[in-house]
């Protein structure tokens, strides 16, 4: 994307997952209903830029990633788990290189996910993530009304500052 999109995404990600109750709602979205963060942190960024994604669109979109999310970034994040069962320091070492690896996989993946930004529209932000989150949620994934709070909360501290 031309207009630097993929470093925006980047930093977007960063500052939304940053905050420790947003965290704890996008691991529990992707433990408990399989949800995949960087997608669903895609649909938010690109409705802060006034983008709605329909659903064959997010669809589309889920498909340009899944290959590298199965076969790059769920392994990686398979063995970082497994690595808790291990304790000695070595094994932690490993695990915090694991991780590292694991958060690289997932800045790639949003830099893939990047190209599908348009360029920022004027519009109701809230309204478009709504849409987003709508349409991400009929791909199978169940958004609560708790968990579209802490997301659009957290959203509204990063727009404000």
């Amino acid at each position: 994307m031309a207009d630097g999109g993929a470093a925006a995404l980047w930093d977007f990600a960063v500052a939304f997952y940053g905050a420790p109750e947003v965290q704890r709602t996008c691991l529990a979205l992707q433990d408990e209903e399989g949800a995949d963060v960087p997608l669903l942190i895609f649909a938010i960024f690109a409705g802060t830029r006034g983008q709605t994604l329909d659903e064959q669109g997010l669809r589309n979109i889920d498909n340009a990633i899944s290959d590298w999310r199965s076969e790059v970034v769920h392994p990686l994040r398979h063995a970082r788990r497994a690595l808790r069962a291990y304790p000695a320091i070595d094994a932690q070492n490993l695990r915090e290189s694991v991780k590292s690896a694991e958060l690289e996989a997932e800045r790639q993946q949003l830099e893939t996910l990047a190209e599908f930004l348009k360029t920022p529209q004027p519009s109701n932000i809230s309204s478009c993530v709504r849409e987003n989150l709508r349409t991400y949620a009929a791909l199978g994934l169940s958004v609560s009304e708790d968990n579209l709070t802490v997301i659009l909360t957290r959203l509204s501290e990063i727009l404000d500052q």
